[in-house]
């Protein structure tokens, strides 16, 4: 008679559930994971939580008041300083406005109305942060003769040609009164950005020319400081309209003074491009502005 074979030894339940656990274990690695944190925290918190009821209440209130001027300091500092630039400006503009108006206007009471609208205008402009933010897209308070260049440099002698300053002039346009631009800078002339203290109402054809002429020479300055490398008329000018619009600063950054620098001149033209945008805001005037200076410095 044949032998009997022998059986495996049946495997308990408990076993076969602790396989279970395994497999799921293996299986679900990071969700685990996460749940353990979850969990982790929850009883920190709750732990935290029995603490902070345990506390007595003078120094529940030291803690709130520490963690309130931690937090929110900086903000109403912010806040605060604003409003006091608010007021400086507003005094400062509507005792020129009044002053004004009082010659040309009969009512004094129309007089104060109009440099109480005038003055809050422009003491809500020049506190807001958007002013501060639009700054460094602007030709900063200087005449040309206060910025300096190396003696030596290769474009000491170049200054912007009719087709850089008709370029400028197209695309800029001529307001004779205080606007703002896309970018929100209350500009007047031809894109001359209004500063504390300059008090344009209404200016002439002649007065927006000179405000030109002052802006295209400090341009005119901060590329020959920032340009080692000779350059032709055409060229010069269209970096010259690229500085009045985006500012030094911009420039002094941007990744054309790097190629312009290593004479790599194709690849500095390819970069005019970029500068399209205000702020994440594509605007279809500077794309034609940029194209126009492409063709200008390539030509």
């Amino acid at each position: 008679m044949a032998a009997r074979k022998k059986s495996a030894p049946r495997k308990s339940r408990g076993s076969l559930i602790s396989r279970r656990k395994t497999r799921r274990k293996k299986r679900f690695p990071a969700t685990r994971r996460f749940f353990k944190r979850v969990w982790k925290w929850t009883k920190k918190t709750a732990r935290a939580i029995k603490w902070w009821w345990g506390l007595p209440n003078w120094l529940k209130a030291a803690k709130v008041l520490v963690v309130a001027v931690v937090l929110l300091g900086p903000a109403v500092y912010e806040w605060g300083e604003q409003k006091v630039t608010y007021h400086r400006i507003y005094d400062e503009y509507y005792a020129h406005f009044y002053k004004t108006y009082q010659k040309t206007l009969i009512n004094d009471s129309y007089a104060q109305r109009y440099a109480s609208f005038y003055a809050d205008f422009y003491a809500e402009y020049y506190s807001s942060p958007a002013y501060r933010a639009n700054l460094q897209y602007a030709l900063p308070v200087a005449t040309a003769e206060t910025i300096s260049f190396p003696p030596d440099s290769k474009l000491a002698g170049l200054h912007i040609n009719d087709s850089g300053l008709t370029l400028i002039k197209e695309f800029e346009g001529l307001r004779l009164e205080p606007y703002k631009d896309v970018g929100g800078k209350l500009t007047i002339g031809y894109g001359h950005l209004v500063r504390p203290g300059e008090y344009y109402g209404k200016i002439s054809e002649a007065e927006a020319h000179k405000l030109l002429k002052q802006d295209v020479q400090v341009a005119e300055a901060y590329v020959k400081r920032y340009v080692k490398v000779p350059l032709n008329g055409n060229q010069f000018a269209a970096l010259v309209s690229l500085v009045y619009n985006i500012g030094p600063g911009n420039f002094r950054k941007s990744t054309m003074l790097e190629h312009l620098n290593d004479g790599e001149m194709s690849k500095a033209a390819a970069e005019f491009p970029r500068w399209k945008r205000v702020g994440t805001r594509e605007v279809r005037g500077l794309s034609r502005r940029r194209a126009a200076e492409k063709t200008l410095f390539e030509s």
